[in-house]
C-alpha cells in the first residue's frame, strides 16, 4: 500500500509535469502556420507543450540577443542564426536548414498575377516586408532590382514590419499585390499567386538553432522537424526541402 506522503509526492510530480512551462520557440512570420501545425503534431504524441512566438527574423534575433527566453529560433534566413552562434548564444552543432523559401507575387482580388504584372505597373501599391529585418523583404528588393524595375516601382512599395504584415496588406486591400512566401499564398483561402523565377533572388535558406536556454524538449522538437513526416508537411506547405 502506498503511504499518504508518497501519494502527496506523486500528485505533486504529476501536477508539475502537467503544468510544466511550454517550450518557447521564436518563429519567423512566414513559417508561423507550419510551425503551429508541427507543434500540434509534436504535442499529439505526448511530447509536451510548444509555445510559438511569431515575428520578423530581425526582430526575433534582437530579442534573443537581449535575453528573451526563447529555447529555439526558426529564422527565415541563415545569417541571424549564424550570428547568434558566433555570439555564443546557441547550442554548438544544433544549427541546420529546415526549409528553402519561395517568393511569389500574390493578389487577393486583383487581376491574376503573371510574369508581366510587375513590369506593367498597373497597380497603386505593392507590399513587401521590411528588407532590413525580413529576409523575404530583402529577396523582394533583390528580385525587383534583377528585373530592372526599382525606379519603376519604388514609389509603389509599401513596407510591412514582417512578411505576415505584407501579406495582410494585400489581403485587406491596402495593396493590390504583395511579394510574400509561397506558403502564405498557398494557405490563403482566396486569391492567386505567381512564383517568381528563382534566379531573381538568392535562395531563401531558413535555419533553425537551439539557444543557450534550450531544454531537452526543445532539442526533441528540432529533431522532430527533421523527421520524414515533418519534412513532408513542410513541403506540402509550399517550401522546398534542404538536402542537409
Amino acid at each position: 500500500m502506498i503511504g499518504r506522503n508518497a501519494l502527496i509526492l506523486l500528485g505533486f510530480l504529476l501536477s508539475s509535469t502537467a503544468n510544466a512551462d511550454p517550450v518557447k520557440i521564436a518563429v519567423a512570420a512566414n513559417f508561423a502556420k507550419v510551425a503551429e501545425a508541427l507543434a500540434n503534431d509534436f504535442e499529439a504524441d505526448g511530447n509536451g507543450k510548444i509555445a510559438i512566438v511569431i515575428g520578423s527574423t530581425g526582430a526575433l534575433y534582437l530579442q534573443i540577443t537581449q535575453g528573451a527566453p526563447f529555447e529555439a529560433f526558426l529564422a527565415a534566413d541563415q545569417e541571424r542564426p549564424a550570428r547568434l552562434e558566433a555570439e555564443g548564444l546557441t547550442i554548438s552543432g544544433s544549427r541546420f536548414t529546415y526549409a528553402l523559401g519561395n517568393l511569389v507575387l500574390y493578389s487577393r482580388r486583383g487581376p491574376i498575377p503573371n510574369a508581366d504584372t510587375l513590369a506593367s505597373g498597373h497597380f497603386q501599391r505593392l507590399a513587401i516586408a521590411n528588407p532590413t529585418t525580413a529576409p523575404y523583404g530583402a529577396a523582394a528588393i533583390e528580385a525587383i532590382s534583377a528585373l530592372g524595375l526599382m525606379d519603376h516601382l519604388s514609389t509603389k512599395l509599401v513596407r510591412g514590419k514582417s512578411v505576415a504584415q505584407a501579406f495582410q496588406f494585400a489581403w485587406s486591400g491596402s495593396a493590390e499585390y504583395a511579394l510574400v512566401s509561397e506558403a502564405q499564398a498557398q494557405d490563403s483561402a482566396e486569391g492567386n499567386f505567381w512564383p517568381l523565377p528563382r534566379n531573381l533572388y538568392q535562395p531563401i535558406a531558413q535555419d533553425a538553432v537551439l539557444t543557450i536556454n534550450a531544454s531537452p524538449k526543445a532539442a526533441e522538437f528540432l529533431n522532430f522537424m527533421k523527421s520524414p513526416a515533418a519534412q513532408a508537411l513542410i513541403a506540402r506547405a509550399g517550401y522546398s526541402i534542404s538536402e542537409n
